[in-house]
Parts: structure tokens; C-alpha cells; sequence
């Protein structure tokens, strides 16, 4: 109960964004740099337009990329060549990032409810991170995409609205 009392206290007082200009490729990689030891054995790349700044609260950012990464690093547990594609883009006035993986993939049935709130497949899941993330980008004007084959990997796209 303590445990679920904490998640939801996460969710419900998610601080106004403290906005400042940074570069998304830094908070990619000390978010990567946190999870080095999970992403043993696993092919990670980054690529694209790695100079790319944003306006936002960087440290609301790190754990939206912190939870993505997560999720892709659960979905490649026992997958042989386990990968990670990260991508930086500069699209008209929209900054992206893209975090691919080859993992599980998501069945389309859960595709649609894995932003509600505790909502889960993991059997240890707290089902917050990604409900909690689509909040975070929502407060910066921004959000958060899914795209999934089961099987075949998911692939997580933030928008970070440029002006």
C-alpha cells in the first residue's frame, strides 16, 4: 500500500516545468550512462542530429528518457542480438527523439491502455512511468508516441515543441 501511495503521490505533483536551454543529446547520454550496467550485451546507437537544443525542464526530461530506456531494456530481456536505436530530428518547428528497440513488442490490445495510470504487464511494474512521462511532455507542450509489433520491438517518439 506504502508503494502505491508513493506512485501515486509521483503522478499527482509533477512540478511546473523549470524551462532552460539544453542539449537533448546530453541528457540521452546521462540517462544511458545511469542504465550502463543494464545495457550489458546490448547494441546501442545514437545518431541524427546530435547538436539539437530544447527548451524544457532537463531534469523532467532525463526521467522520460530514463523511463523509455527502462522499458526498452525490459523488452529485450532474452532477446538474441538486443538493440537500441536512439535518433535526434529536427522536424519544421519540432524537435524529436526516437528510442527504438527490437524487443517484445506490445500487443494491441495493451497499446491503447499503457498510459493509464498503474496499468501494467510486468509482473513487478508499477504501471506510472510512461502515464507519468506523457505528463511530463504534455506540461512542456510536447508529447509522447508509441508505435509496436508484437514480436517485433516498439519504438517511442518525443516531441518537443520548439517555441
Amino acid at each position: 500500500m506504502i508503494g502505491f501511495v508513493e506512485d501515486y503521490r509521483k503522478l499527482s505533483n509533477v512540478p511546473a516545468p523549470r524551462k532552460q536551454w539544453f542539449k537533448l543529446e546530453y541528457a540521452v547520454k546521462s540517462q544511458l550512462e545511469l542504465v550502463t550496467d543494464q545495457l550489458k550485451g546490448i547494441e546501442v546507437t545514437l545518431q541524427g542530429e546530435t547538436d539539437l537544443q530544447v527548451h524544457a525542464d532537463q531534469a523532467q526530461c532525463e526521467q522520460v528518457i530514463l523511463n523509455v530506456l527502462l522499458n526498452a531494456i525490459y523488452a529485450l530481456e532474452g532477446k538474441q542480438c538486443p538493440k537500441i536505436e536512439i535518433a535526434l530530428e529536427k522536424k519544421v518547428q519540432n524537435t524529436w527523439l526516437h528510442i527504438s528497440d527490437n524487443g517484445k513488442g506490445i500487443a494491441p490490445e495493451d497499446l491503447n491502455q499503457v498510459f493509464i495510470p498503474f496499468y501494467t504487464t510486468r509482473e513487478k511494474g508499477s504501471g506510472i512511468g510512461l502515464s507519468l512521462s506523457r505528463q511530463i511532455m504534455r506540461n512542456h507542450g510536447g508529447s509522447i508516441a508509441l508505435e509496436s509489433k508484437k514480436g517485433e520491438g516498439t519504438k517511442v517518439s518525443l516531441r518537443f515543441n520548439d517555441h
